[in-house]
């Protein structure tokens, strides 16, 4: 559909997006929000905090937001199907990110929702996404690029936006060609830098909503670089309480004065030292838990990432 202010002024407001690839769904989000930058954004993690956001209204009034519900489930349809068709300023946008049963309740749902399936993309329509991309980065590159890339990645969207924003960072306005390719490869995921940076300033929605995307596979080697770089942003709590400056630090621990001053410098206005030590501790048992819990991994993931906030 084509989605316009237009769109939602004429009731269409509420959302169901169908796919199986979260990265399809949070650029469908991601766009809505670009649309609506007047609208605070709320992502709900659970039908609990989707629910304390949803009746809001009946208690005070508020300005509109646009809220998501990561994941649809039977359990949310049959709790908010009842409402559902109730008036509402807010844009609501709900993940069904797995076929679910087509009930009575939900086929009441999806009536009162505008649905939006999105299918995986093929190789050729992979490729003019890839090409898109890296000029709505204002990256330069040569022809062959987008091709090799989506030749490595196949179509998965997600590997391939990390690859492109590895590039990014890596190359600036510089012309890419074929070799940066061999180097980027060899590089870490542009994610988990992304990940770790919105989980060190407290950014709660924007943290989980990267965090979903990884697969479970990739926990441990996460946890491990989560605690990395928290150890290493306590080395330089250390060193910045012994009155030492940007460029000392540079020449102890091998990191750019620049990005000592505008990043970590940055981060340890949020956590002192004894912060972070309680952070290497949370995810140390973090890491010890992975391996032994029964629980859920994604479930015992998610609420240790809920309790570091807390700290």
């Amino acid at each position: 559909m084509n989605l316009s202010r237009k769109t939602v002024e004429n009731g269409n407001n509420k959302f169901l997006v169908s796919s199986k690839e979260p990265y399809l769904i949070s650029e469908f989000v991601e766009k809505v929000c670009s649309i609506f930058d007047n609208y605070a954004y709320k992502m709900c993690v659970d039908l609990e905090d989707f629910l304390e956001l949803y009746h809001r209204g009946d208690i005070f009034s508020s300005d509109p937001m646009i809220i998501f519900l990561w994941e649809l489930t039977a359990e949310s349809i049959k709790e908010i199907s009842p409402t559902i068709s109730h008036h509402t300023d807010d844009i609501l946008i709900f993940a069904e990110r797995k076929i679910l049963a087509k009930n009575k309740a939900y086929t009441n749902f999806r009536a009162e929702c505008s649905m939006i399936k999105l299918d995986p993309i093929d190789e050729k329509s992979c490729l003019k996404w890839v090409s898109s991309r890296m000029t709505s980065m204002s990256l330069r590159y040569e022809r062959d690029v987008p091709k090799l890339l989506v030749e490595k990645k196949s179509n998965n969207l997600y590997a391939l936006d990390s690859e492109i924003r590895k590039l990014r960072v890596l190359y600036g306005d510089k012309e890419i060609d074929k070799s940066a390719l061999i180097y980027v490869a060899e590089s870490s995921d542009a994610r988990v830098f992304e990940f770790i940076e919105h989980l060190f300033h407290k950014r709660r929605d924007k943290a989980l909503q990267e965090f979903y995307k990884f697969p479970e596979e990739s926990y441990i080697k996460l946890v491990r670089m989560l605690t990395s770089n928290i150890e290493k942003v306590y080395k330089i709590a250390v060193y910045r309480s012994q009155k030492k400056s940007a460029e000392e630090i540079s020449d102890l621990i091998g990191i750019n004065k620049f990005i000592i001053k505008t990043k970590y410098f940055t981060i340890l206005s949020v956590y002192g030292k004894i912060k972070l030590l309680k952070l290497i501790d949370l995810f140390n048992n973090l890491d010890y838990d992975l391996r032994i819990s029964k629980m859920p991994k994604k479930l015992l993931f998610e609420a240790y990432l809920l309790k570091s906030l807390t700290i």
